[in-house]
């Protein structure tokens, strides 16, 4: 097989490809032996089609399956000798083929770019001390009071706020039914902003057994389109009202909490596991700092292709973020070039940091032992979400499963010592 590389730019490769006539006639009698025994042609019977009707009436279909056999197999086989690494799937033109005649085509391709790697030792960043004050820790600790809070039955008194109310509802606007806005038995706590809050509000002040409508006006902007912009109308009636308690801070508490004997003991814990928490995002921040100057020291030319599939990532991402944050679908797409404008700068500086990082690890040749990769797949098991666990065991237990934590290994090991190798200047957080 001959093969020609030429450099079309920094990041792009195309590869003259010939292919020996001896391999083509191989390939093209094994599709003739199989059509002479399979095909079907009106006026012949199966299996006795000669072989130049054969060619006649096959031609097409012969030339494209030999070709979609022999274009890929020859690609492969000529990156391997040219020790290119691509990062996009090639592009196959300029195809020549005739019975008889070696194949020839251009195989166009995007590859990994080569670069220097900047000073990445010694690094100076600033990194927060972490400190944890003691609002923090009751901030938490009022949060598991209210994970902890029991709800009771109250019949004596009407709907207040944060109340479990049980109701039954039909929503109308223009007169006319909501489609799929209705139920004889839903429970939900006021003011929790599940629902609009002029329904959460007007639940307020409601008894058991009462009944009443309640007005609802939706932004023009509503993601139900049926709504935008109008009044509905709720009929509601309430059935049950549950009221929350919260569990005094003692004994009892600390220890279905926390697992913790006393109230001191639980704070104590809670501190220790938010400053464990801050030590890390700081750590995390930091490590973010050196890779960003790393990434702005390092001189790197990347394929258009790989930023513009990142890009899209990216810009997926930010859509789905975007469409949480209640931002209607429409304005996201009429500034969707804008967007994929600032998600390109974004993509960049992402693969430029990935290309560093694989670089830097293969310079310091950082391993990771296959002790290591099993006991990270035996700890990420332990997190697995139940719903989905035997599909995830079996991708861990995959290689590609055992690829991807290998790969996340090293990249740990990586940033870590570019943390540790790195030149801290220290200051007090808030």
């Amino acid at each position: 097989m001959k093969i020609q590389k030429e450099e079309v730019s920094d990041c792009r490769y195309s590869l003259l490809i010939e292919v020996p006539a001896e391999t083509v006639n191989k390939r093209l009698e094994e599709v003739y032996s199989r059509l002479l025994r399979t095909a079907e042609v009106p006026g012949f019977r199966k299996g006795k089609v000669p072989r130049d009707v054969i060619a006649s009436h096959f031609k097409d279909h012969i030339r494209d399956e030999v070709i979609g056999d022999i274009l890929p197999d020859a690609y492969d086989k000529a990156i391997a000798e040219t020790k290119l690494m691509p990062v996009s799937s090639p592009q196959f033109t300029d195809v020549k083929f005739e019975e008889n005649q070696p194949v020839s085509f251009k195989a166009s391709v995007d590859v990994r770019p080569s670069f220097s790697l900047p000073r990445y030792f010694g690094i100076e960043v600033e990194k927060e001390v972490p400190v944890v004050n003691a609002e923090e820790v009751n901030n938490v600790l009022e949060y598991l009071r209210q994970r902890h809070a029991v709800f009771t039955p109250v019949e004596n008194r009407p709907v207040q706020k944060d109340d479990i109310v049980r109701i039954s509802f039909e929503g109308k606007v223009d007169g006319r039914p909501l489609k799929g806005v209705k139920s004889t038995d839903r429970s939900l706590q006021v003011g929790a902003g599940v629902f609009p809050a002029d329904f959460e509000n007007g639940l307020i002040g409601m008894k058991p057994g009462e009944e009443k409508e309640i007005k609802v006006s939706f932004p023009g902007d509503s993601q139900i389109k049926e709504v935008a912009g109008k009044e509905s109308v709720f009929h509601v009636a309430v059935r049950e009202i549950r009221e929350k308690h919260l569990p005094e801070i003692d004994n009892d508490f600390a220890e279905e909490a926390g697992g913790c004997k006393t109230p001191e003991e639980l704070k104590q814990k809670l501190e220790e596991d938010i400053l464990k928490e801050k030590t890390a995002r700081v750590k995390a921040e930091a490590i973010n700092k050196i890779v960003l100057k790393i990434v702005e020291a390092t001189t790197m030319s990347l394929p258009q292709s790989l930023v513009e599939h990142e890009a899209e990532h990216v810009l997926n991402d930010s859509v789905r973020r975007l469409l949480m944050q209640g931002v209607p679908k429409e304005d996201i797409q009429k500034h969707r070039e804008e967007l994929l404008k600032e998600c390109r700068v974004t993509a960049e500086k992402k693969i430029k940091a990935e290309l560093i990082i694989e670089e830097i690890i293969e310079k310091e040749k950082i391993q990771v032992s296959e002790e290591e990769i099993k006991q990270e797949i035996a700890d990420l098991k332990t997190r697995l979400d139940e719903r989905s666990r035997k599909k995830q065991e079996e991708y861990l237990d995959s290689e590609a499963g055992w690829n991807e934590v290998q790969g996340h290994l090293l990249i740990q090991k990586a940033l870590g010592m570019l943390f540790t190798e790195a030149k801290i200047i220290l200051a007090k957080g808030e």
